[in-house]
């Protein structure tokens, strides 16, 4: 019995040996083959969208406050100016534009004022014809490639003495990097003026969006919201616009079809701060002229306020 098992244990061993293979060496012959496996890469998701490269920086312009009208002489009141009502049947020679691609012509015209102004030194009104010039300044570029029209609308009054500049750029539309929303902007403001005092505003930038291009209505009370700043005066406005839509205006016996432009704010310089309403009826079929304004200002103690309204005297010419 126990020889059978010391048997059965000596074949065990020896298939276990046998199993361990040949003793020669196993030789395999390898070649390259190209293989070309489609790889699959899973699109990045970006967390945040990517912002739009800065806005370039219009082309400077000259000191708006050298831009003033001189003081001396003061033109002389200008008499009454006959405007018959227009006609019943009557309509706007052109439809307000939605595209603005011109700046006013130069041109020179009277706006009939109205209103009154409160202050420490005592009230009065508004009253008689301011005198009106609009130039049409050379056409620039911006650093982007930018198209950039321009031009300047002086006012004297020779009632009250006062007398003022504003300064406005049309940027066209442009794909360019580092271009600006196409529009009209307001991009230097001073006046001179014996109840407002003495105001600077130029701004660094782009200045205020007045009316883009084409024309977009408003859909609610906050369309756009800018503030712009004076470094050398420290004169700051900001502002909230909205365009509120067409409106017919009466030009003496025409009526001139305008967008409605609404903007609200605050003036702020270091002598004084104002609350702002700024309406204009703009004229797009004759380069975004101003045609119909009311400006009114307060200040933030209720003792000081001031509201003038101009309107034109003539149809604006014609830029085409």
């Amino acid at each position: 019995m126990r020889r059978t098992r010391a048997t059965a244990v000596a074949i065990a061993v020896t298939a276990l040996l046998s199993a361990c293979g040949p003793e020669s060496q196993l030789r395999l012959d390898l070649r390259t083959v190209s293989v070309t496996v489609p790889r699959v890469i899973a699109p990045a998701l970006a967390l945040v969208p990517p912002s739009a490269p800065p806005a370039v920086a219009l082309p400077p312009v000259p000191s708006v406050a050298s831009q003033l009208p001189p003081s001396t002489p003061l033109p002389a009141q200008p008499g009454p100016v006959a405007c018959p009502p227009p006609n019943q049947l009557a309509v706007p020679k052109y439809a307000a534009s939605t595209v603005v691609d011109q700046a006013p012509a130069t041109q020179t015209f009277l706006q009939r004022t109205s209103g009154d102004f409160s202050s420490a030194s005592g009230k009065g009104s508004f009253s008689g014809l301011v005198h009106v010039t609009v130039t049409d300044l050379p056409d620039t570029t911006s650093g982007s490639g930018q198209k950039v029209k321009s031009w300047r609308v002086q006012q004297i009054d020779p009632a009250t003495k006062s007398r003022s500049v504003e300064d406005y750029e049309l940027l066209l539309p442009s794909s360019a990097a580092g271009a600006s929303p196409p529009g009209v902007y307001l991009v230097g403001l001073a006046w001179s003026d014996p109840v407002r005092g003495d105001f600077t505003f130029q701004p660094v930038g782009n200045g205020i969006y007045v009316l883009p291009t084409p024309v977009q209505v408003a859909t609610n009370d906050a369309q756009y919201a800018g503030i712009a700043t004076d470094p050398h005066a420290l004169t700051t406005l900001q502002l909230v616009r909205n365009v509120r839509g067409r409106k017919r205006i009466t030009v003496c016996d025409q009526l001139v079809d305008t967008w409605t432009v609404e903007m609200s704010g605050t003036v702020t310089s270091p002598s004084a701060q104002w609350k702002v309403t700024w309406n204009q009826q703009i004229a797009t079929a004759y380069g975004a002229a101003d045609v119909d304004e009311l400006l009114e200002m307060s200040d933030v103690s209720g003792n000081f306020t001031w509201a003038r309204r101009l309107v034109n005297t003539a149809v604006p010419k014609e830029t085409r």
